[in-house]
């Protein structure tokens, strides 16, 4: 059974949350409105990376930097882009990495420096709802 359906999952992710996490995600909680998650301003940035080593260890530098709570791997997205009159198709893995809206500068050189790419794609949207508290994680599990 996947995380598709969330019920089954929250257990077994909520078990996995250190002593301290979980005090200060459920007291997160409590200082924010449950149904507008305006906790600390978060957002979803994209990186895409040339394959799924690239995509491994680029995601485990940011995790251990603590510039994002989390990061999701999508293997195999095809790309499509014009260049010189031409249209061209190639694949890479999509990071889709969550973090606080003040970590973006900081992420982003750290994305630079780690992939040596001449123009790394990084593109940041925000968040603006969600389960309050997965969002709330972003907070607890980032630096300040």
């Amino acid at each position: 059974m996947g995380c598709a359906q969330s019920s089954p999952c929250v257990p077994m992710f909520r078990s996995k949350l250190s002593a301290q996490e979980q005090r200060n995600t459920d007291t997160t909680r409590k200082e924010t409105n449950e149904t507008n998650n305006k906790t600390v301003p978060c957002i979803v940035v994209y990186v895409t990376v040339t394959n799924k080593e690239a995509g491994k260890k680029l995601a485990e530098s940011i995790l251990k930097a603590r510039l994002a709570a989390f990061v999701n791997a999508v293997p195999e997205v095809k790309c499509y882009l014009e260049n010189r009159g031409e249209i061209q198709t190639y694949y890479e893995e999509l990071l889709i990495i969550k973090t606080k809206e003040s970590l973006l500068e900081a992420l982003t050189e750290h994305v630079k420096a780690n992939l040596g790419y001449t123009l790394p794609e990084v593109v940041a949207l925000p968040i603006t709802g969600g389960y309050t508290p997965h969002v709330d994680l972003i907070k607890v599990r980032t630096r300040d």
